[in-house]
């Protein structure tokens, strides 16, 4: 999960530095709040919405022919929380 929040702040980050350069930005009395508002949206967007919407797709079998569908069947998915594949649930071959 760290590596999608890292990418939630970086993506806040990024794109409020160019909005303080392209919408001026800089003079604003509420430019720390702004920031704060904007890491925290990004975090649950890019961090927290993105793994769950994985997470989901990976246990309804979605993934399974790509390689996060692959390693999660075959118990070789790092975050040890992947759900098992189609095949394995219905015992069914692939």
């Amino acid at each position: 999960m760290g590596v999608f929040v890292l990418s939630g702040v970086t993506a806040a980050v990024v794109t409020f530095a160019y909005q303080c350069v392209a919408n001026g930005y800089l003079g604003q009395d509420y430019l720390v709040l702004r920031l704060v508002v904007q890491i925290v949206s990004c975090i649950l967007l890019c961090g927290v919405a993105a793994r769950l919407i994985g997470d989901g797709l990976l246990r309804a079998g979605v993934l399974d022919n790509h390689a996060a569908g692959r390693a999660a069947a075959s118990g070789n998915a790092r975050s040890g929380t992947a759900g098992e594949s189609r095949s394995a649930r219905t015992g069914t071959p692939a």
